[in-house]
């Protein structure tokens, strides 16, 4: 296993994150849209002891996450957590679906 290679601004291509591209299986990602779609926005407070200034947040539930897309979830000091560049990933892919999707309706 090789770590990512910096040569004067630029990387080797032949790793990604890492890890060679041979030692990795790469897999399209399907259904972004439908599967954002099933993720339900919640709104919450850190506990006091976590966020003093107790403001009002919008996201998801890691839990839910983990059970539509599971990849987006990773586990740190016993807390679930969000990987939101996995996240970041599914939202481009939904977004190419709905162009898509928005292009066929203007076509009929």
């Amino acid at each position: 296993m090789s770590d990512l290679t910096i040569h004067e601004g630029s990387f080797d291509q032949n790793v990604v994150a890492g890890t060679p591209i041979k030692e990795r299986k790469i897999v399209k990602v399907t259904n972004a849209l439908g599967k954002l779609k099933k993720l339900q926005t919640i709104q919450f407070r850190y506990k006091p002891e976590v966020d003093s200034d107790q403001r009002l947040r919008a996201g998801f539930s890691a839990q839910q996450v983990r059970e539509i897309i599971p990849e987006a979830v990773f586990e740190e000091d016993g807390y679930l957590m969000l990987d939101m560049d996995v996240l970041k990933a599914y939202v481009r892919e939904a977004k190419k679906e709905l162009r898509k999707i928005n292009k066929i309706k203007v076509k009929l």
